[in-house]
């Protein structure tokens, strides 16, 4: 039976929603000022109200539970929210390898905050611990809200004149399904035009073939090897500049668009970006309020898959509004709109593969169910994520025709992107970079439909393609070993911008005309198959055995740290590769393991779902 007296009703709901609205101005109000999200016309008011919403019924239980008609309804309700999501803020920061990580990740908030609760409705009766409480609780979220530390822009520099970026990411893309890379069925006619105006790189290798590790090195010209950045979910370490921050130092508008939780910007992926877009959830920024927060520990409890990926379209939809946004935007003296760098990742060709219509059905006929077919029978060893999508498929080339049908669908995205650059006649002025992070093997190596727990070309060899009319000469091909490590050199070269590069190197020499000299590229990544067979025995907690790789123009060399691995080499390699090999895995195993531990619980259980935890 309730406590609240009829009454006393209309009271405490005021009260209730007082505290609910209060609550809610100062949790969007902190989430606007410390976000980088791109908002749309009428976002704001959608998200503000639907915060208040779920306070007020937050509030108003709070104060059928415990309240009484003579208490202080709009206390009550801020104490219990205060607790509530401050409670979830500190609790979820906890380390993944401590114990009783699902109390402490989802249900301990809720308890704190019921505790608290009644503690502070005890403490009513006495009218000074009430006003002093209430003005620490108020005081102490707004400070929260406005005196937390945002990141600092820094010093602009004039750079209208400076060509504009866009450098799109295309994630578990193999160079093998692209036309002008050779495939002859699968359709990919705006990267086939882009590599014809520009440069294309035959040999493109990954340093890593994660998503998150492979981003970095990208953006920062740092490998794996030396971040200790082996595993998804790990921080970008701030030491290494990224790309982004040196152009919005020297005056780029700067924006990323990004389809995957595993580039959240949490981790370290946003630095040096004004606009960070990695919307998830319907409701843009609802993940990052306090209510948010809550439900999305709840979601991933009974739906890992919740919130972690979007389609191309609405990745790309977000970058074109962005870029829309620059017109009219004045530069420096009248010298026209600042330019601007905008990375745009597509991870629609990450499995599961539902590829949009009409590449749904465009290399495949028939029924990939039919009892005729038993090719899927002797497949084993398929990653989590993609079962759900293949129960009662019985024909692997249904699968393969599947990829093929993402890898055209994600084209097709590119070619929106190009397209508005021709429209609004940016293209001329525009310096276009399109690179894989990694692949994806069909059978390759004994893996099926997975990636990054070998070093089989499949998963490793990317399409790189670079244009900029008028500057780079158009039908370039560049036969010389390349990593994605160096993108971020390169174009910064290219744009006339000084950057220091831990890793990766300037390759303009190759297609510039000027002498370039081939280097051994390097990949690496957790072996796996040992750790698992060790894990198994229980010889080993976490993943530690290593594998390495040096690609030269002529071959590579592999080395495992198992003692079963031993070395593998094809082709033409100098032996000194060999020992270069050998001292950078021992010196990664070292630090690499330790790093594992430095992921957070949230971002560890999302992972799951993704299947990229050894």
């Amino acid at each position: 039976m309730s406590r609240i007296s009829l009454p006393h009703a209309p009271h405490v709901f005021l009260g209730a929603l007082l505290s609910a609205s209060c609550v809610a101005f100062i949790d969007v109000a902190n989430l606007t000022m410390g976000s980088r999200l791109l908002w749309g016309a009428g976002e704001l008011p959608v998200l503000i109200a639907t915060t208040v919403i779920i306070n007020f019924a937050l509030a108003i239980g709070m104060n059928i539970l415990v309240g009484r008609g003579h208490a202080r309804p709009f206390w009550v309700g801020v104490a219990f929210l205060g607790a509530l999501y401050g409670a979830e803020w500190w609790f979820r920061a906890a380390p993944p390898h401590l114990p009783h990580a699902g109390l402490r990740g989802e249900w301990l908030p809720f308890l704190f905050g019921l505790s608290l609760g009644f503690v502070w409705l005890r403490a009513l009766k006495w009218v000074w611990i009430r006003r002093l409480s209430g003005m620490v609780f108020l005081g102490g979220m707004l400070c929260f809200a406005f005196a937390q530390p945002k990141a600092v822009s820094p010093k602009v520099q004039p750079a209208s004149k400076a060509p504009n970026l866009l450098l799109v990411s295309l994630d578990t893309f193999r160079a093998d399904h692209v036309g002008a890379y050779g495939n002859e069925t699968v359709q990919t006619p705006y990267l086939d035009a882009l590599a014809d105006a520009g440069v294309l790189f035959e040999r493109a290798f990954a340093p890593i073939a994660v998503t998150g590790p492979s981003h970095a090195a990208m953006l920062t010209g740092t490998g794996p090897w030396r971040s200790g950045m082996l595993l998804n979910g790990m921080t970008v370490p701030d030491q290494w500049p990224s790309m982004a921050s040196v152009l919005r130092a020297a005056g780029y508008k700067t924006g990323a668009f990004v389809s995957a939780f595993v580039l959240d910007g949490a981790l370290g992926f946003d630095r040096g970006f004004k606009v960070y877009d990695s919307r998830f959830s319907a409701m843009r920024g609802f993940e990052l309020t306090g209510p948010g927060r809550l439900l999305a520990g709840l979601y991933r409890r009974h739906d890992p898959h919740a919130v972690l990926e979007r389609k191309g379209t609405e990745t790309v939809d977000q970058a074109l509004a962005w870029l829309e946004s620059l017109e009219g935007i004045e530069g420096i003296e009248g010298l026209g709109a600042p330019p601007f760098f905008a990375w745009v990742h597509l991870f629609d060709a990450h499995g599961p593969y539902t590829p949009d219509p009409p590449w749904d059905q465009a290399y495949y006929t028939g029924d990939p169910s039919h009892p005729s077919h038993s090719s899927m029978a002797e497949i084993g060893g398929v990653a989590p994520y993609l079962e759900q999508s293949l129960v009662g498929i019985r024909d692997v080339a249904w699968v393969k025709a599947q990829y093929a049908g993402e890898i055209s669908t994600v084209d097709a995205q590119l070619g929106r992107l190009l397209s508005h650059l021709e429209r609004k006649g940016l293209a001329d002025n525009t310096v276009v970079m399109v690179v894989g992070d990694h692949g994806e093997s069909f059978g390759e190596n004994g893996v099926w439909f997975n990636h990054g727990g070998d070093l089989d070309g499949s998963s490793l060899a990317v399409p790189m393609v670079l244009r900029w009319p008028g500057a780079l000469k158009a039908g370039t091909r560049v036969a010389e070993t390349v990593s994605v490590v160096d993108v971020a050199p390169t174009l910064m070269a290219l744009l006339g911008q000084a950057f220091q590069a831990a890793d990766g190197r300037d390759v303009g020499a190759s297609f510039g005309g000027g002498e370039f000299t081939s280097a051994p590229v390097t990949s690496v990544c957790y072996d796996r198959e040992m750790n698992l067979k060790a894990r198994a025995t229980g010889q080993i907690q976490k993943p530690t055995y290593l594998l390495g790789r040096m690609w030269t123009d002529g071959g590579f060399i592999e080395i495992g740290t198992h003692p079963d691995r031993g070395a593998v080499r094809r082709g033409q390699v100098d032996d000194g590769v060999s020992g270069s090999l050998s001292a950078l895995l021992r010196a990664l195993n070292q630090d690499g393991v330790q790093a594992v531990d430095a992921r957070s619980e949230s971002t560890m259980e999302r992972l799951k779902a993704l299947g990229y935890l050894e």
